[in-house]
């Protein structure tokens, strides 16, 4: 049986062009859905949660903030057998 890994990692951005491209790179990861993101100018905070198959791959999405020149604030993490 294939684990299933989702992440929900915070960044410190509320600029549209910055949010694009962190969705962006997020939908071009095979493997990985984009479930949902939310982000808010007042608290200048994107919250994005993503799902696939765990494995390296989807490990380093989380880093996706340094490739994306982006701080990653936060990260929370789950997998299920």
């Amino acid at each position: 049986m294939r684990e299933l890994a989702e992440s929900v990692p915070n960044f410190s951005t509320s600029d549209p062009e910055t949010v694009r491209e962190i969705l962006g790179v997020m939908t071009r990861v095979k493997g990985i859905l984009l479930l949902d993101h939310s982000y808010d100018d007042y608290y200048n905070r994107l919250i994005v949660t993503v799902a696939g198959q765990s494995s390296p791959r989807a490990s380093g999405l989380a880093g996706c903030g340094e490739g994306c020149g982006t701080h990653r604030h936060e990260e929370t993490q789950r997998t299920a057998p």
